[in-house]
């Protein structure tokens, strides 16, 4: 009986030993994997940012010596070139991951002070009695009355078709622009102000102080995961001194996109033009125009 028992509990603490060893190891998997998956995502993030910081070099580097410049590198989520058409000049590259690349769904600065675009804003004083205010080339009255969250957009020249009651976040469009009544003020016994938004236009920065290509970065949550995009997009520099100005205008030929895995973009130097008084200080414009392609 002595043997039998011994021989029973050895079973016993086996199936013991098995049971705890299998629970630890389900343990240290249940709270160990979250981690090495944001492990994972953060140096995903790391590299992408190394990533869209070496296609600025290569390209900066070819407007300063002309010639070819090809890299191999590793995607880990879509690269898609945006070239001078399209209107955006900018290179693109989003990653999904479980940790969000930056707190912030809209652009973020990394390299630079001074954002790409900006919006033309407007405000105006909402009282009992009109204002007036110059949007584009057209002239639109606001006005609003009493304790109201709305303002009265009425037209004044005659050419730009607006007219009606509008409300914060409410948009309309004067000139082919569009606007959004981004706030109204509605504190105290009338209203305070109205503020509106208007289209967007580029901001050009200064040769020496900024730089040529800003990086910006934004994070979407989708269902589990989070898109982390970094954005490469080519501005104007421009000297104070001679009011010259000089820009970068990407080129695409072929394949403008790809995803995931190990490829090879070229960057090379094409034409350059001059434009008399196109600089944003009306001074002389160099245009460089830069061949990137994706393999």
């Amino acid at each position: 009986m002595s043997k039998l028992f011994k021989a029973q509990t050895q079973i016993i603490s086996v199936v013991l030993i098995m049971g705890l060893a299998v629970g630890v190891i389900g343990a240290s998997y249940l709270w160990g994997a979250p981690l090495i998956e944001k492990s994972q995502t953060e140096n995903s993030l790391s590299q992408a940012e190394k990533n869209i910081e070496l296609i600025n070099s290569m390209i900066t580097d070819v407007v300063k010596t002309g010639g070819q410049k090809t890299k191999q590198i590793q995607f880990d989520g879509e690269l898609e070139i945006f070239d001078i058409n399209t209107g955006e000049n900018s290179i693109i590259y989003t990653i999904q991951g479980k940790t969000a690349g930056v707190a912030s769904t809209n652009w973020v600065l990394l390299n630079d002070d001074l954002p790409v675009k900006s919006k033309e804003t407007y405000a105006v004083n909402a009282t009992d009695a009109s204002d007036t205010i110059s949007i584009g080339c057209e002239d639109c009255m606001m006005n609003s009355t009493g304790l109201s969250s709305s303002i009265v957009i009425s037209n004044v020249t005659g050419t730009c078709n607006v007219a009606g009651t509008y409300t914060e976040e409410n948009t309309f469009t004067c000139n082919s622009n569009n606007y959004v009544v981004e706030h109204v003020d509605i504190t105290g016994t009338i209203d305070g102000f109205a503020v509106l938004r208007g289209p967007e236009y580029d901001i050009a920065g200064i040769v020496g102080t900024n730089k040529a290509g800003v990086i910006t970065a934004k994070t979407m949550a989708a269902t589990g995961i989070y898109l982390t995009s970094y954005k490469l997009t080519f501005r104007e520099l421009v000297d104070p001194t001679n009011k010259e100005g000089i820009k970068i205008l990407l080129e695409t030929q072929g394949n403008n996109k790809v995803t995931e895995g190990m490829h090879t973009i070229k960057v090379s130097r094409a034409d350059t033009t001059t434009e008399n008084y196109g600089s944003s200080l009306s001074g002389e414009l160099s245009k460089i125009s830069v061949l990137v392609t994706l393999e």
